[in-house]
């Protein structure tokens, strides 16, 4: 689809097939929605395309808040309209204030930041990002300096490091380069401890990066951050660690993504300082779990020039089961820069097997699975598929997407998350009702009553 129009920040799923399956291209089928006429001119090929392709359609709908905030592929946003009486805006440790008198008439302003790499600037390798890449938009001057706050991870950035604050000129959607701010873009500015503020003349990207003062040697504050796997007693567990910078902001992007895959975040994240000494960062399994082997190496490094610049390096490792009736697994790790040992911060990762899970599947289940497959798996024209099923599991229409792009069946992939969840087969045969798919609800009545297929 085109790119996101600012104002649109609220996903909804809205789906009207046509009740006498008269539809024989996408384009005769029809939407019932109170967006106007100018949006769904954009929008609509897009919806009507998925829904012929027997897909959930998400409609964009406007917020009902002045100030809404909206998660993106590629950033974090906050809209707001703000008229001559000035306002203020934040978003996840970004602000901004507009003194009175610094626009003439309403504006709608976006503060936000971005992850797209597409938009990060070229850095030399000693070069680091000490900052989120912050958009302010829309691109235009005031009549009066605005206040722009927003966080560094830096360490002791008065004493060990030459920091410059830069510029992308335009907005995310133009081509620009990186620039260092001039005196014609701010009256004033300030970097603290944990913060940068500048007094803007204008709106563009911007952005604080550093190198070591001669003579020192610069850290930078970064957190790692581990996400697993469900763990259940026939599967790998699987753990993946990501090393981000310290101002608890960057992990959103990094939350979204493991969703996706259906991992989750474990513990709370674990501080450590990286230096500039072009060691990477060596992430190491030092307790070995019980009745789990390791499949693969036990030691392994992030790049210190990912690291060092801010690109979310992550590395993961798998453990096998030596049993099925395995209720839990309990493993560490250490962090530390290749010759840094000393330095290392240490973290845990404790998973149990939901209380309610089920043994592991016997003939029985498997077939009733199989089942299910046969039943769910081929595309219906009134969304009473899998993709149906989907949706009334409460999936959002992202990880519906994701479902649908990966191998093998959808129907068992489902089934699998359903499962993971501890979610009763009861609730999954009233589901099925609900969508007037008899043939699978027979499945599952067989199954519990210990009938032959």
């Amino acid at each position: 689809p085109p790119p996101l129009p600012a104002q649109v920040v609220n996903l909804t799923q809205v789906t009207e097939n046509n009740p006498k399956k008269e539809q024989t291209t996408a384009d005769d089928i029809k939407f019932n929605t109170s967006l106007s006429d100018e949006f769904m001119g954009v929008y609509e090929s897009y919806f009507k395309q998925n829904v012929a392709k027997n897909r959930p359609t998400s409609v964009l709908c406007p917020a009902d808040s002045e100030n809404e905030t909206v998660q993106f592929e590629t950033g974090m946003f906050v809209h707001k309209e703000i008229d001559a009486s000035g306002g203020e805006m934040d978003i996840s440790g970004v602000k901004l204030k507009i003194p009175k008198g610094a626009v003439e008439k309403k504006t709608r302003f976006t503060l936000g930041i971005t992850w797209d790499m597409d938009v990060f600037p070229d850095l030399t390798k000693r070069e680091a990002l000490l900052s989120p890449l912050v958009v302010c938009q829309p691109s235009m001057s005031f009549r009066k300096p605005v206040e722009l706050n927003f966080p560094h991870c830096a360490d002791k950035i008065d004493v060990n490091w030459k920091w410059k604050i830069i510029k992308r000129g335009g907005d995310l959607t133009q081509q620009s380069s990186w620039n260092s701010i001039t005196l014609g873009d701010y009256d004033q500015r300030m970097v603290s401890k944990s913060s940068v503020t500048i007094h803007l003349h204008h709106f563009t990207l911007f952005a604080l990066i550093g190198t070591s003062k001669d003579d020192r040697v610069a850290a930078k504050a970064v957190q790692m951050v581990s996400f697993s796997s469900v763990l259940q007693r026939t599967s790998l567990f699987t753990s993946k660690l990501y090393c981000i910078n310290d101002y608890g902001r960057d992990i959103q992007d990094i939350r979204r993504k493991e969703f996706e895959v259906n991992r989750k975040v474990i513990d709370s994240p674990v501080p450590l300082l990286v230096y500039d000494n072009g060691e990477n960062v060596v992430v190491k399994q030092t307790k070995e779990p019980e009745e789990w082997k390791l499949m693969g190496k036990k030691s392994m490094e992030l790049d210190f020039e990912l690291v060092w610049h801010s690109c979310n390096p992550n590395c993961a490792f798998a453990y096998k089961p030596q049993s099925t009736d395995i209720g839990e697994i309990v493993v560490e790790y250490t962090c530390h820069q290749t010759k840094h040992e000393e330095t290392k911060s240490s973290i845990q990762i404790v998973a149990e097997a939901p209380k309610f899970l089920p043994a592991p599947f016997d003939k029985k289940q498997s077939e009733m699975t199989r089942n299910l497959i046969v039943c769910l798996d081929p595309a219906t024209d009134n969304n009473s598929d899998w993709r149906g099923l989907a949706e009334k599991m409460g999936m959002k229409f992202d990880k519906i997407r994701w479902i649908e792009e990966q191998s093998g069946s959808a129907t068992e992939l489902l089934l699998k998350l359903w499962m993971d969840e501890g979610r009763p087969l009861e609730e999954l045969r009233s589901l099925l009702l609900e969508m007037n798919r008899d043939d699978a609800v027979s499945v599952i009545d067989k199954y519990q009553k210990g009938d032959k297929f």
